[in-house]
């Protein structure tokens, strides 16, 4: 089990993600589904909830999201995620990056997170499938806020 957790910590903490952009339910559909920006819509802070499920541990890590639009404009955040109760792992830490929609996708840093759903002030993300990464183990990301 240690292993499983100490590779599940490298990722929450910034383990990079090798992914082509889509996982492995993705297509061309779910992946398309929005630009990169609102279409010159001002764009407000963001506030929600986004979680990882890994899928070897058979548990869960939640974060409380909240940041600053980084220009007003396009979909792209300075988030904090705070580590929330609601997780099922016992591991896990805070983690601050940049929260993005591109190209239909939710990056978190440089880390795919699923296809995004946006329009009206909200956003969410899931993964269609699984997304395969650090250590072997498979992720399976969601989450939704409002801007």
């Amino acid at each position: 089990m240690r292993t499983i957790q100490f590779s599940a910590l490298a990722l929450v903490l910034g383990a990079s993600i090798a992914c082509s952009g889509k996982d492995s339910g993705d297509s061309a559909a779910t992946t398309a589904t929005t630009g990169g920006t609102t279409g010159g819509t001002t764009v407000g802070a963001f506030s929600g909830t986004g979680g990882v499920l890994i899928v070897e541990a058979g548990c869960d890590i939640v974060w409380d999201f909240a940041g600053p639009a980084t220009n007003g404009m396009d979909l792209m955040w300075d988030v904090d995620g705070t580590l929330s109760s609601a997780g099922s792992c016992d591991f896990g830490e805070d983690a601050s990056r940049t929260l993005a929609v591109t190209g239909g996708a939710v990056y978190f840093g440089d880390d795919y997170w699923g296809a995004a759903t946006n329009g009206g002030g909200s956003l969410a993300w899931a993964t269609a499938g699984y997304v395969y990464g650090a250590g072997g183990y498979t992720y399976v990301y969601s989450g939704s806020g409002s801007y």
